[in-house]
């Protein structure tokens, strides 16, 4: 179990070793961040990679990306820093971005070696269906996915406390929280990452995001 800013989560993650895989079989070398603007995502590659990273630009999209490297257990991993985006349809550069890359479609052309091997989301506890909403989306690319709940002190302020081992049921993925600024929980949430390779993602519509939300005990649709 985790204590995250005064609340206790509970995690059901396997140790990681250096065998660690991700979907389909292959090793789980690469990972990207995916979420919401201010939810803590960059916060979270901070504590991953530190120094050890370095932009990384794409062409023909004017918005770029961060890329570090950190370790899961033995194994070496790139981790990618996609920026913040609330939406991966949305018409505009970092949405392209996210979107060719999670794809590894890029101006017609299918790139699956640009594609990272997991993607975790960072979804912001306080305000759950709107990050739903990106999960969702995240869901379609049929990678495998893991969630890293954060801003958990937030809702806890607002009368929320989310169940984590619940909202893994319901959403068919590894969800754990953690508070990047605190160092709290990343074990745990990297720990996660070879179990995404097993998950069976299920939220798909905003009738099950509010439904979802609405038994953890808010609703900001």
């Amino acid at each position: 179990m985790t204590d995250i800013g005064g609340e206790t989560a509970h995690s059901s993650a396997e140790a990681p070793t250096a065998a660690a895989t991700a979907g389909r079989g292959s090793p789980l070398r690469r990972v990207a961040l995916l979420g919401n603007p201010n939810t803590g995502k960059t916060s979270l590659f901070n504590r991953l990679c530190g120094l050890r990273a370095h932009v990384a630009n794409y062409p023909g999209i004017t918005a770029d990306a961060r890329v570090g490297q950190t370790k899961v257990g033995s194994t070496d991993l790139a981790v990618v820093d996609l920026p913040g985006v609330y939406s991966l349809d949305l018409d505009l550069p970092e949405s392209r971005l996210c979107r060719r890359l999670l794809t590894g479609a890029w101006e017609g052309e299918t790139h699956d070696g640009d594609r990272p091997d997991c993607i975790l989301v960072v979804v912001d506890a306080s305000n759950l269906v709107r990050n739903l909403t990106l999960v969702a989306e995240a869901i379609t690319t049929e990678l495998p996915i893991a969630i890293a709940l954060t801003m958990v002190d937030v809702a806890k302020k607002r009368g929320v406390v989310v169940d984590t081992e619940k909202l893994s049921a319901q959403l068919g993925v590894p969800v754990h929280a953690m508070n990047a600024r605190l160092g709290e929980g990343i074990d745990e949430v990297l720990a996660s990452l070879p179990n995404a390779a097993r998950a069976t993602p299920s939220v798909d519509t905003l009738a099950e995001r509010s439904q979802i939300e609405h038994e953890h005990g808010h609703a900001f649709l």
